[in-house]
């Protein structure tokens, strides 16, 4: 393993942080639109700009939700060798007087 990499136990929830962050800042965008005063000549795009936020924010939680499952088959199929690398290692440390 490289200096600049991690092992798959220290990697965080799939960026849940990041993801929950944006899409908080989309409810937040939202939330300033829906503070634009409506009249006549601004409903239709209020409700437009609206509208697009909400499909937005659905299809970024099926994205996520998609790369979380990823993640998930990644490990359960990579789990043996990883397993595997664990213990080689452990037999290189013990040897070597660690």
């Amino acid at each position: 393993m490289h200096a600049n990499q991690h092992p798959p136990e220290k990697f965080p929830e799939p960026w849940l942080f990041e993801n929950e962050a944006l899409l908080a800042e989309l409810d937040r965008v939202r939330t300033l639109v829906l503070a634009i005063p409506l009249h006549n000549d601004t409903f239709g795009p209020t409700n437009t700009a609206v509208a697009a936020l909400w499909e937005l924010r659905d299809r970024l939680r099926f994205m996520i939700g998609l790369q979380a499952e990823r993640q998930r088959d990644w490990a359960k199929a990579n789990a043996p060798k990883i397993e595997k690398k664990k213990k080689r290692l452990l037999r290189v440390a013990s040897s070597s007087g660690g």
